[in-house]
């Protein structure tokens, strides 16, 4: 996913996300990344989800949005996060951790995106853009 922020100055970063049922995106970074110190001073975001190696001929799909992101403090809500990892992404990379791993790696934070509207772009779906915009309760 692609997180586009503005603090200081815009800034866009590449991260790794999950996500849970209600639409949420979480995504870890460490505290001193420019994406994370523009989220402390202006927690409004936008966000592109899509396959990068989509052929450039083909019908585009992927997802657009905006929302706020706010750190996640709570160990239940990280340990969940880790599990969904754990089971979704590690099990193809093999790579696995625990939550208290994630706690010993000091800096690291959990971030939560809650999308206020989100565009699925997906032109095999929606030929003409309609009927593909979704806007959440802030």
């Amino acid at each position: 996913m692609t997180i586009s922020t503005f603090g200081d100055e815009p800034w866009s970063a590449i991260v790794y996300f999950l996500h849970d049922q209600v639409l949420n995106l979480y995504f870890v970074s460490q505290p001193d990344d420019y994406h994370s110190k523009n989220i402390e001073i202006n927690s409004k975001v936008a966000c592109t989800i899509y396959d990068s190696t989509q052929p450039n001929w083909a019908q585009k799909k992927g997802i657009q949005l905006n929302g706020t992101v706010e750190v996640v403090n709570n160990l239940a809500k990280v340990a969940q996060m880790v599990k969904l990892w754990n089971k979704i992404i590690a099990k193809e990379e093999g790579v696995r951790f625990k939550p208290e791993q994630l706690l010993k790696a000091g800096s690291s934070r959990v971030y939560k995106v809650k999308p206020h509207m989100i565009k699925f772009f997906n032109e095999e779906l929606y030929p003409d853009d309609k009927g593909n915009v979704l806007t959440l309760n802030s």
